[in-house]
């Protein structure tokens, strides 16, 4: 898909209001799921309080998504050390157990902040921000 960067950074904007990555933002809208059709309106009824925490959500889900980037780095330059023969000291569980409650406060902290805009979900099983 091409964009401008204006439209590009429109697109940016939205997925960040709702709480999405771009990626996810894009498959929400294009198949009309309830939560990228009209996060905006949604919002706009939502109190001011409830808007900020679900603000201060975005910042802490982003932090989070960062933190298991690292920790995937950390998983990465571990396997890469055992298969050359090198020692590290790590323990590969317990990046794994960090990876899991990672990913379950990703979606807890995705389903509180639906629940703060008046959605009503599940939450996901989403490993995407795993890739980066």
């Amino acid at each position: 898909m091409r964009l401008s960067a204006s439209e590009k950074n429109a697109l940016l904007e939205k997925a960040k209001d709702a709480g999405l990555k771009l990626s996810e933002y894009l498959r929400k809208a294009g198949l009309k799921t309830e939560k990228a059709q009209s996060i905006k309106s949604k919002t706009s009824i939502v109190p001011n309080i409830n808007r900020q925490a679900y603000l201060d959500l975005a910042q802490t889900t982003e932090e989070l998504r960062r933190i298991g980037i690292n920790v995937n780095q950390i998983a990465k330059a571990c396997n890469t050390a055992l298969k050359i023969g090198k020692s590290f000291n790590v323990e590969t569980e317990t990046l794994l157990h960090l990876k899991r409650q990672l990913n379950e406060l990703d979606s807890l902290l995705n389903l509180v902040r639906a629940n703060l805009i008046g959605l009503s979900c599940e939450p996901e099983e989403d490993d995407d921000w795993e890739a980066g």
